[in-house]
């Protein structure tokens, strides 16, 4: 028969090695990649426009600073696809005069090389507050 502290042994070592695989674990969580936020950021450019050349290295920073949003960058002059999504975004939110560097967030629209660099950080701040 099995003796008493062969048993208590064999339990305490398998405790011992599940609480040091559980710490390993832990420390290992900070390295997942964690899943998108439900937030999309529509960057609308053109590809001669000189305002959308300053905004594009700000922008180019924030999808790297953000990497739990989505963001699309769309070029809007010679693709009619992405034109026709800017003008129907922009109907939809009854913006009525809009150009480009453009960027909307859900019902936010930014427009501007002056008032995207000013306000998209603190609008994306906002919005993924808790995500």
């Amino acid at each position: 028969m099995i003796s008493d502290k062969i048993i208590v042994t064999a339990i305490a070592t398998f405790i011992i090695i599940l609480s040091i695989s559980l710490v390993l674990v832990s420390s290992q969580s900070d390295n997942i990649v964690k899943p998108r936020s439900n937030i999309t950021v529509y960057f609308f450019h053109g590809a001669e426009c000189s305002h959308c050349h300053i905004v594009m290295p700000f922008m180019n920073a924030t999808i790297q600073k953000y990497p739990n949003v989505k963001f699309e960058v769309l070029e809007i002059w010679y693709n009619e696809t992405n034109r026709d999504l800017a003008i129907s975004m922009n109907n939809k939110l009854n913006v009525t005069q809009w150009g480009v560097p453009e960027v909307i967030i859900g019902d936010v629209v930014l427009s501007g090389s002056k008032d995207i660099p000013e306000k998209l950080e603190g609008v994306l701040n906002n919005m993924t507050a808790g995500v």
